[in-house]
């Protein structure tokens, strides 16, 4: 196995401060028949070009792209396809640039990767300027502590035993190029495209080898693409959507919650398109992720703008959601009073928002897509337990306590 080569591919966007340790983390690996794709997703910090310069010059194993800001699963179907059809390599690997790899991690990957589509590893949080959480790994949740070879059917499955509705899975992989190829697998420009690559890695697998120790340092950071902090601020949307800002009253968080039901309503489409036909498969993800992605589509039904034309994908989530009863999460949030509350939070986020905070809310007072309404019968949906959580969230509190004054 020690002359199987590896692709690595690292998409960049700015983070300086963290690649010089990423890049030499992927240099000293202990395993030597290594290449790495550096792209560049039109970095604005110009230590970025300098540090990957010089690694593509004292190290002939890695070469540089640059592309206009794309986002991340653009970059990373860009190494994808050099892999396969530039400079082919028998594996693929992905690591972002402000992660790191532990010095053996290729090493004990090509030991114990055997004939399998790829190999699951594991990793370790790691947390910079934000609380600590003690959520599991992917492999922690699903209670995988042995090396062992399952099916598509047998993750799916485990999927379904433990409630799981979500499942994103880039950089703890490392997977056969022939495999990729035969799939044809490639990101979604969407949010949550981890989620969607994932799934479908997974579901088409005949072979799955499962190696649960941590050979990958995860960071978790307040400006990172996703942080667990809980608040979403101009830092967490990508530079190239932020001219999108203006449609959603300048909020963030609200364009957030746009772009996260238009990614869930294009992963819903594809899911259904690509397994409608194995009725097997497809029965296990409507038990696991495709209720949640459709419930998720629907919240598009609350919204008046729609820049990126997500709604083309409404009428198939709505025709899943009759035949599946789902609807409840959606439904609350039509109400009037959550999205005043939502305003009122936000308005924090800067000193612009805090002074059209008043603007804003006269135009969600006369916006005609909300209701005002705030108690609704949900008992019988599928999804009324997020539903729930929804009603009891602080903006609806603070929104039926402001519509009383006004």
């Amino acid at each position: 196995m020690h002359n199987k080569s590896v692709g690595i591919i690292v998409p960049i966007y700015n983070a300086a401060k963290y690649l010089e340790k990423c890049l030499h983390s992927i240099s000293i690996q202990t395993y030597k028949n290594i290449k790495i794709l550096l792209i560049d997703d039109g970095s604005t910090d110009k230590n970025v070009d300098k540090i990957i310069k010089s690694y593509i010059q004292k190290d002939n194993r890695f070469i540089g792209i640059k592309i206009s800001n794309s986002g991340q699963g653009v970059a990373r179907n860009i190494g994808i396809e050099h892999f396969i059809n530039t400079d082919k390599t028998d594996y693929i690997l992905f690591v972002d640039s402000d992660d790191y790899i532990d010095e053996n991690c290729i090493e004990e990957l090509i030991k114990n990767i055997d004939d399998a589509d790829f190999i699951w590893f594991d990793f370790r949080y790691k947390f910079e300027n934000i609380k600590p959480h003690s959520k599991p790994t992917s492999i922690e949740n699903y209670n995988l502590q042995n090396k062992i070879t399952i099916s598509n059917k047998d993750w799916l499955e485990l999927s379904s035993k433990i409630d799981l509705h979500s499942f994103a899975s880039g950089c703890w992989v490392m997977i056969d190029t022939d495999y990729i190829q035969k799939l044809n697998l490639r990101y979604l420009d969407v949010h949550g495209e981890d989620n969607y690559f994932g799934i479908m890695l997974f579901s088409n697998a005949n072979k799955i080898k499962v190696y649960p120790k941590k050979l990958y340092n995860y960071i978790i950071r307040n400006d990172s693409t996703i942080n667990y902090g809980g608040k979403i601020s101009i830092n967490s949307i990508p530079f190239r959507l932020r001219q999108y800002l203006k449609y959603f009253y300048d909020n963030p968080m609200i364009f957030s919650k746009y772009y996260r039901a238009g990614g869930a309503a294009i992963m819903l489409s594809s899911l259904i398109d690509s397994f409608k036909d194995d009725k097997e498969i497809y029965n296990l993800l409507e038990n696991t992720f495709l209720n949640r992605y459709c419930m998720l589509a629907l919240n598009l039904q609350n919204f008046l703008n729609d820049p990126l034309e997500y709604k083309r994908y409404l009428p198939l989530a709505q025709k899943y959601a009759k035949d599946h009863n789902i609807g409840a999460f959606a439904l609350v949030q039509s109400s009037v009073y959550y999205w005043i509350g939502l305003v009122l939070i936000s308005s924090k986020i800067s000193l612009k928002n805090f002074l059209k905070t008043p603007y804003y809310l006269y135009q969600i007072l006369n916006d005609k897509t909300y209701i005002k309404k705030y108690k609704f019968d949900i008992d019988n949906y599928w999804d009324k337990d997020y539903a729930l959580k929804v009603l009891n969230h602080k903006a609806y509190k603070f929104g039926i306590k402001l519509a009383k004054i006004i």
